[in-house]
């Protein structure tokens, strides 16, 4: 085993912690020259206990297989050096597999320095679902979400099975299948692969996710730089998803209060401790990109194509100018000063998840379909379908929402860490479940692509009536997009406005109020899928309305 002198630390350390690049350096060195605790990545070192197990839930914690054994480890091992072409003692790439594939994981859970996290917080969830606070009741979303997790774990019996088997491209960008499915639901691929994928005639295959290692060696922002943007919003506030149906106060946190938590947050509690003291892992879900300097959307996006949705804002700006008497996105934007979020469609565009050790968001679509994600610090499990959803499962999570309870074997992991990007395609049926393990931060936003329009308005037939199968309202300004759709999609301008036609038919982003809406409005009603009149209510004023 070699050893190397980190130039951050100074320290002389060896060749096992630190990353190995995706070329060698211009020296030959074939590592980063930063250590894995300077880049702020986990080291692959066990974590112990750090409140004793009780007699009373030594049962619970047993029933949860979380310890690495060796045969798994090789197994990982093995995974790993199949995906960059190398074996034991042999550094030589296989011709089948092609330079961009150096970093490539055929399953996402083969980076061993994350199994001890993901055992750890695997048992302290089994604790706490054991023996559930006295704040909280086992209906409550958070214990849902934790009971779900264990179901998911113990069904795969943890390890290596909990992760989603990928797909990736081999010689030629021809299509390697894992072995153990003929369908996988998740494409692992290069940026150049699929850069190169999306020029030729064939384009990107038939795959609803795609997910991207990290490979440029670009620096990501980190917690600090965010305290530091927050801080400039002193008498903001931030969302946070509520926990318990108890909660008495709104679900909403101070941005010195956040800023507060971020500088003090540690490692020095388990999860049963926290919530026995009252104290659950926020999450902070709706926290606008657009507003902050730190959220970067990345070139690849528009590589694949993925812009049309800032194509129709940049459409709409052009018609909707400040003081114009048309009311437009700088309205609504005005609007929103006092707090860190935008209440039209830039929050879904652009926007930044926050999310404590043990956060949860159970089963959902994101609103507008079409989502990417990428980590910045610490990491997320990102349980994605194993195959499509049948018809029957699909209206049984209409009706549901995060409370609904799959086929056990539907749902597998996507481990994403610092760097790490993922791709929830427009026009796919991709509901999701994202547990934190490590205090996180990342960034995404939601994207369209022009042959995606037609498949994109069927998701949303799905999930505009179905309240419960999303965690977020309909942007208001929805219907100006459709509106402004059949000018940048000629070819789809039909689908557009049959479906425009439908939502106005069903009341649904439409109210018939006068000039100014009743108590009894649909648009104010708290169950209403967009809180608030849109465009085309009261003869195209709706936003003022509601302003």
């Amino acid at each position: 085993m070699g050893r190397s002198l980190c130039t951050k630390c100074r320290k002389d350390k060896p060749s096992t912690e630190f990353r190995r690049l995706l070329t060698p350096a211009p020296d030959g060195n074939p590592y980063e020259r930063s250590c894995l605790s300077c880049l702020n990545i986990p080291q692959p070192t066990a974590v112990a206990f750090l409140t004793a197990p009780t007699e009373t839930n030594r049962e619970a914690l047993a029933a949860v297989s979380v310890e690495p054994n060796a045969e798994s480890a090789r197994q990982q091992g093995i995974a790993s050096r199949q995906a960059s072409g190398t074996s034991n003692g042999d550094t030589r790439e296989s011709d089948d597999i092609t330079d961009e594939r150096r970093s490539l994981d055929s399953r996402s859970g083969s980076n061993a320095p994350y199994a001890d996290f993901v055992a750890q917080l695997t048992k302290e969830i089994a604790q706490v679902v054991e023996h559930c606070p006295t704040w909280l009741h086992k209906s409550d979303p958070l214990m849902r979400h934790y009971h779900e997790y264990i179901r998911i774990y113990n069904h795969h019996e943890g390890g290596d099975g909990l992760y989603a088997s990928m797909a990736t491209f081999g010689k030629d960008l021809e299509l390697t299948q894992p072995q153990e499915t003929e369908a996988a639901q998740v494409l692992c691929a290069s940026a150049q692969q699929l850069r190169t994928a999306t020029d030729r005639a064939a384009g990107l295959p038939d795959i609803p996710c795609i997910y991207i290692p990290r490979e440029e060696q670009a620096r990501l922002p980190t917690v600090s730089d965010l305290v530091t943007e927050l801080q400039a919003w002193t008498h903001a506030k931030l969302e946070y998803q509520p926990y318990s149906r108890d909660m008495s106060n709104e679900p909403y946190m101070s941005i010195p209060e956040v800023c507060n938590r971020l500088e003090q947050r540690g490692s020095t509690a388990s999860l049963p401790t926290l919530l026995d003291a009252g104290t659950p892992p926020y999450n902070f879900l709706d926290i606008s990109g657009s507003k902050l300097e730190l959220h970067r959307r990345p070139v690849l996006l528009d590589d694949l194509n993925l812009r049309l949705l800032h194509r129709a804002v940049k459409r709409i700006d052009a018609h909707h100018q400040p003081g114009s008497r048309d009311l437009g996105k700088e309205h609504v934007k005005r609007r929103s000063t006092s707090e860190l979020q935008h209440v039209d469609l830039e929050s879904c565009l652009a926007f930044l998840l926050l999310g404590e050790r043990g956060a949860a968001s159970g089963y959902h679509m994101d609103v507008l379909d079409g989502t990417w994600v990428q980590v910045v610090t610490g990491f997320k499990l990102w349980f994605v379908p194993t195959r499509r959803v049948t018809e029957l499962e699909a209206n049984k999570f209409g009706k549901e929402g995060d409370a609904w309870t799959p086929p056990v074997d539907l749902f597998r992991a996507v481990l994403l860490r610092p760097g790490d990007m993922l791709i929830m395609r427009p026009g796919y049926f991709v509901p999701h479940f994202v547990l934190t393990g490590k205090d996180s931060l990342a960034m995404g936003g939601m994207e369209w692509t022009r042959d995606s329009v037609p498949s994109v308005l069927e998701q949303l037939r799905f999930i505009i009536p179905q309240y419960n199968s999303t965690n977020e309202p309909v942007p208001r300004q929805l219907t100006q997009v459709l509106d402004t759709l059949p000018s940048l999609v000629p070819e789809h301008a039909n689908c557009v406005m049959e479906f425009a036609a439908e939502l106005k038919n069903s009341n649904l982003l439409y109210c018939t109020c006068g000039r100014r809406c009743t108590s009894k409005c649909t648009c104010r009603k708290k169950e209403s899928t967009h809180n608030g009149c849109t465009s085309w209510c009261h003869n195209a004023k709706g936003l003022r309305c509601c302003a």
